[in-house]
């Protein structure tokens, strides 16, 4: 028999997995800068900007004004507060990133972190003296009692 402590033990453990798998869920896609690039839809609510010397920045509601590309630079990684505007010109922009959300990856991490749930109860289920508390011995019997 599990205890209290070590059920909780396993649940953290299981959310700290979903936790660190979090990120599967989105991809970033590249592209060259250029002001038609937000034309065919919504822009993207963040951008990661390479500059031409490689260092990346990170941009909040950026748009086009003109030959650069303007956006808020939220500070040290966090959204909020922002530190303010920020205006690149396009020919100090090696590329231009954004996330989408991956349809595939996301079903495939909520599978496994499925399945990993299924394998922490049924570990923590398991009596080695009596079998898994979870089979049944009557399997392929006839529930009405014939034989």
């Amino acid at each position: 028999m599990r205890t209290a402590r070590q059920c909780v033990s396993a649940g953290l453990a299981a959310l700290m997995l979903a936790a660190c798998t979090l990120q599967s869920c989105t991809a970033w896609y590249s592209q060259a800068p250029a002001p038609t690039m937000f034309d065919n839809g919504k822009p993207p609510r963040k951008v990661r900007v390479t500059l031409a010397g490689g260092k990346q920045i990170f941009l909040l509601s950026p748009s086009f004004s003109g030959d650069s590309l303007i956006g808020i630079e939220p500070s040290h990684g966090v959204e909020q507060p922002a530190t303010g505007y920020v205006t690149v010109p396009l020919d100090e922009i090696a590329e231009v990133a954004f996330e989408r959300i991956e349809p595939l990856r996301t079903t495939l991490m909520v599978v496994g972190i499925g399945g990993v749930a299924w394998l922490v109860y049924a570990a923590l289920t398991f009596d080695p003296l009596q079998g898994a508390a979870w089979t049944s011995s009557s399997a392929g019997a006839d529930p009405r009692g014939r034989p």
